[in-house]
């Protein structure tokens, strides 16, 4: 791979894998540091592609699996609840204060629902709903079959609807 491929494989992807990883970390400054850590990664393994996926794919699971690394080498707990104020007050702003409010309970109880879900199934969430990757794209992140990626989906969805309910 050449240098100006790795360049526009990139400029591509930045965006898309910093906000995954921001998603995952719920910090800016986590997510900075993985996000080069994880392309750096992709540059000097670029050999390893092997075309069975796309190279967003790779490079999401590349990301997943550097996160996870971060994870278990850090031992922190990530505050959902500290993601929904920072992202509650950012955007709401347009909102009056009755709607401001509502918005703000309604996605409370959400991100409360959310916390309560294992790490799979929200990660499966974050991929597909908020990232906006489809199955196929998913399981290779996963290295699991599309099959088992729409069933976790579909029972994670479930499980949150349960939560919700309580």
């Amino acid at each position: 791979m050449t240098t100006d491929e790795c360049k526009r494989i990139i400029g591509q992807n930045y965006k898309d894998i910093y906000r995954f990883v921001l998603y995952l970390a719920g910090n800016s400054a986590v997510a900075e540091d993985l996000t080069q850590e994880i392309f750096l990664s992709a540059w000097t393994n670029a050999e390893n592609f092997k075309e069975q996926s796309s190279i967003k794919t790779w490079i999401y699971r590349i990301a997943y699996n550097k996160f996870i690394d971060f994870t278990r080498k850090s031992n922190r707990q990530i505050s959902l609840l500290q993601k929904y104020e920072e992202s509650c007050v950012k955007g709401s702003e347009d909102l009056n204060p009755f709607s401001k409010v509502l918005a703000e309970e309604e996605s409370l109880c959400l991100y409360k629902a959310m916390h309560k879900l294992d790490e799979p199934g929200y990660t499966v969430i974050l991929l597909h709903y908020i990232q906006g990757l489809t199955f196929r794209e998913i399981a290779g992140i996963l290295d699991k079959p599309e099959g088992t990626i729409k069933w976790q989906i579909n029972q994670t969805m479930k499980k949150l609807k349960e939560l919700l309910a309580e």
